[in-house]
C-alpha cells in the first residue's frame, strides 16, 4: 500500500490530519507538500500550520526550503503578513480575532494556483478553532503543518490523525536517528486506559485536576497542586498496596519516574495515567528501566500515527544509505514507513 492509498483509507474515518517532524529539514515539508497535490483534485483542502513555513530559508538554519503550494479552491488560514508575502490569488473570506507571532489569521480561498508562507498560532485550542473554521468554509479535509520541537501538535484533542518525518539532519549516526524515531513513535503510540470504567472517571478528573490517585476500589484521592510537575513527593507518599492508577494531567516527568524507582516501589500494581502520548517526558534509558520493573503508562487520548517518512539526506553535507535507512526503520516498527522522494 503506497502512502497515498493509506492516507485516503485514514481519511474515510479522519478528517484533520497533522504532520510532525523529529528535527528540522527532515521532509516534513516535502511530504506535507506530496499529500496535497496527490489529494487536492479529490478534495477540497484547508491548510494551516503550527509556527511559520513555506518560507524560502529556515528562518533558523537558513537553509534552502521547499515551497508550498495550493491550487485553486483550496483554503488557509494564515497571518497577514505571510499572506502578503505569499505568491497567490485569493479570496478573504474572514478575518479571525486569532493571533500569531506575526499577526492575526485570515481564512482565505485559493483562486488560482501559487505558493504559500503558513503562520498559524502557537496554543492547541486556537488551532481547533481554525480547523473549525476552515471546515465551515468548506474544507472537507484539515492539514496541519506541525512543527519540529512541537510534538504536542500531534495530540488527538487537534488531529485525528499524524504523520512523522525522520531523516539524516536528526544526527550523523543512523543507529541513533533509528533509536530516537522508535522511542518517539513508542511514547505517541502509548495505549488508551484499558479500564472502561477509569477511563471515565479519569476523563471527569482531568477537566479541573492536576494530579491524583485511583484506588482498587475507584475511590479519587485528589492532589492539591498547580502542575503535575510538583505532584511527585505527594504522589510517593500517598502510593499504598490499594492503588490502582496515578493519574497525571499534564508533563509525565522523569522526576516522578525516577522517585518510584528510587523507593523500590512496586510499580507492577498500578498504572500511570497521562493525557496523550505527548505529554510524556521521559528519558528512554530511565523509560526502559521502568517498563522492565513492570511499570505500565496508558493514555486518555490515543494518538494515530498513521505513517514514518524518511529523508535520507541532511542539509548539513552528509546522507545515509536510502535503501538501509528505510530497511532499518522498517523492520524496528509496526507503523508504514516511506521515501516520498524516491518512491521507496
Amino acid at each position: 500500500m503506497s502512502l497515498i492509498e493509506l492516507f485516503l483509507k485514514s481519511v474515510e474515518h479522519h478528517k484533520v490530519f497533522s504532520f510532525i517532524g523529529m528535527a528540522k529539514n527532515v521532509g516534513k515539508t516535502t511530504t506535507f507538500n506530496y499529500i496535497i497535490e496527490k489529494l487536492q483534485s479529490k478534495f477540497i483542502i484547508g491548510i494551516t500550520s503550527v509556527g511559520r513555513d513555506g518560507e524560502s530559508k529556515d528562518i533558523i538554519t537558513n537553509q534552502p526550503k521547499p515551497k508550498i503550494i495550493i491550487s485553486k479552491g483550496n483554503l488557509l488560514a494564515t497571518a497577514e503578513e505571510s499572506l502578503a508575502r505569499s505568491e497567490l490569488d485569493h479570496e478573504i473570506l474572514t478575518n479571525t480575532e486569532i493571533s500569531s507571532a506575526i499577526g492575526k489569521i485570515i481564512v482565505i480561498r485559493a483562486l488560482d494556483k501559487g505558493s504559500i508562507e503558513l503562520s498559524g498560532p502557537s496554543l492547541v485550542h486556537y488551532l481547533v478553532t481554525l480547523c473549525d473554521k476552515l471546515k465551515e468554509y468548506g474544507a472537507e479535509l484539515v492539514l496541519i503543518d506541525g512543527a519540529f520541537d512541537r510534538k504536542s501538535f500531534a495530540s488527538p484533542v487537534l488531529a485525528h490523525s499524524t504523520i512523522l518525518a525522520t531523516g539524516a539532519a536528526v544526527s550523523h549516526d543512523m543507529e541513533e536517528v533509528i533509536q530516537q524515531t522508535v522511542f518517539s513513535i513508542e511514547k505517541l503510540s502509548t495505549s488508551p486506559i484499558s479500564d472502561v470504567k477509569a477511563r471515565s472517571i479519569i476523563s471527569q478528573f482531568f477537566k479541573s485536576n492536576k494530579a491524583g490517585i485511583l484506588d482498587d476500589n475507584y475511590t479519587l484521592f485528589t492532589i492539591d497542586v498547580n502542575t503535575a510537575l510538583n505532584a511527585t513527593e505527594e504522589i510517593i507518599k500517598n502510593i499504598n498496596s490499594k492503588t490502582k492508577f496515578i493519574i497525571i494531567k499534564g508533563i509525565l516527568s522523569s522526576n516522578l519516574i525516577e522517585q518510584l524507582l528510587k523507593y523500590k516501589i512496586d510499580c507492577s500494581t498500578f498504572k500511570i495515567i497521562a493525557e496523550d502520548g505527548t505529554k510524556i517526558f521521559i528519558a528512554p534509558n530511565l523509560y526502559k528501566i521502568f517498563r522492565k520493573s513492570g511499570g505500565t503508562i496508558e493514555v486518555l487520548n490515543p494518538i494515530n500515527i498513521i505513517a514514518v517518512t524518511t529523508n535520507p539526506v541532511s542539509p548539513y553535507g552528509f546522507s545515509f544509505n536510502q535503501k538501509t535507512f528505510l530497511q532499518r526503520l522498517r523492520k524496528m516498527i509496526d507503523i508504514p514507513v516511506f521515501d516520498i522522494v524516491s518512491g521507496g
